[in-house]
């Protein structure tokens, strides 16, 4: 689990390893991460995007019908609340 002091260039170097397309996002969907790939898959630049909602980056159809990450916060209270004071 991420923590306040938690180094967040290590963070982005093990996201950089990943192949696929990582990104992290707080509760109010704000990205907080968003790895090399990510970078490659939306044309987009990590500077960019840092802070920035997801919904407005990836402007999926998905993301006003069927939002994953929205789910995921509602079914599973426990993720909400391991949020609280992390970012």
């Amino acid at each position: 689990m991420l923590t306040p002091g938690h180094n967040v260039q290590q963070l982005d170097a093990v996201l950089d390893a990943v192949s696929d397309a990582v990104f992290l996002v707080d509760r109010h969907f704000a990205i907080t991460s968003f790895n090399r790939a990510a970078e490659e898959l939306c044309g987009c630049r990590r500077e960019d995007v840092i802070g920035q909602r997801c919904y407005n980056v990836l402007r999926s159809s998905a993301c006003s019908h069927n939002c994953l990450m929205a789910r995921a916060l509602q079914d599973h209270p426990r993720l909400n609340a391991s949020l609280d004071g992390v970012f």
